[in-house]
């Protein structure tokens, strides 16, 4: 049996589980998500105390905790910076691994296999979209200008043809999109979950880091 701590403050909201996993299953003890807006306050001012609130709510002890997962990016800077932050410094200070998972991948886990192509679009910065593509085992991450992500779904959807498409995505928020791309994607809201981050690292038996290692995502345009 052991115990994961779970992060993830990539999105405008944040979320932090705490997990008991073993050879046959896993549980969630105790989470937490908040936003910016409901609070009124950064996601550093917040998730340590939400940490020990979690543990204090599963009658666990800080020095019980085995393992630790964390969301690496991209996402909003501040929010990354603050999840790996605290990653680092509770994998120093408790000596336990750490397992960094791409954000955009976590926020593709929901829909693995419902669909033969599968990507996740989000807004990140001066006319820039991230960009990750999961079909065909590919997987792979860009950061694209809104011309070029339209570019990009046309072209993916020509090569597609008929295949269903799903696509995880907040653009609609920031840019109109032309009707056809709604007849030819199905978007979905991007939605964090840190169960699926741990769920992600227990299948795919990723490799942990000691916290000098851990690095966050922060994907820059190399235009």
């Amino acid at each position: 049996m052991s115990y994961f701590l779970s992060l993830d403050c990539s999105l405008p909201s944040a979320e932090v589980s705490l997990l008991k996993s073993s050879e046959k299953s896993l549980k969630l003890l105790a989470h937490s998500r908040w936003t910016h807006k409901a609070f009124k306050s950064a996601h550093s001012d917040r998730l340590s105390s939400e940490i020990d609130r979690l543990f204090k709510k599963a009658r666990v002890q800080l020095e019980d905790l085995n393992y630790i997962a964390v969301g690496a990016g991209p996402g909003r800077f501040t929010g990354v910076r603050t999840a790996i932050t605290t990653a680092k410094a509770l994998s120093f200070s408790l000596k336990i691994p750490v397992y960094p998972v791409n954000s955009l991948k976590i926020l593709a886990e929901e829909f693995y296999g419902k669909a033969p192509a599968l990507f996740v679009s989000l807004y990140a910065f001066k006319n820039q979209i991230y960009f990750a593509e999961f079909y065909s085992k590919k997987e792979q991450v860009f950061v694209l200008s809104f011309e070029q992500w339209q570019k990009k779904i046309e072209n993916l959807s020509q090569t597609l043809k008929q295949e269903k498409i799903i696509c995880v995505s907040d653009i609609e928020k920031f840019y109109p999109l032309e009707s056809h791309f709604n007849q030819r994607i199905l978007f979905k809201k991007p939605k964090l979950s840190t169960v699926n981050l741990v769920k992600i690292v227990l299948r795919e038996k990723m490799q942990a880091q000691n916290w000098l290692s851990l690095k966050a995502d922060y994907l820059r345009s190399a235009l």
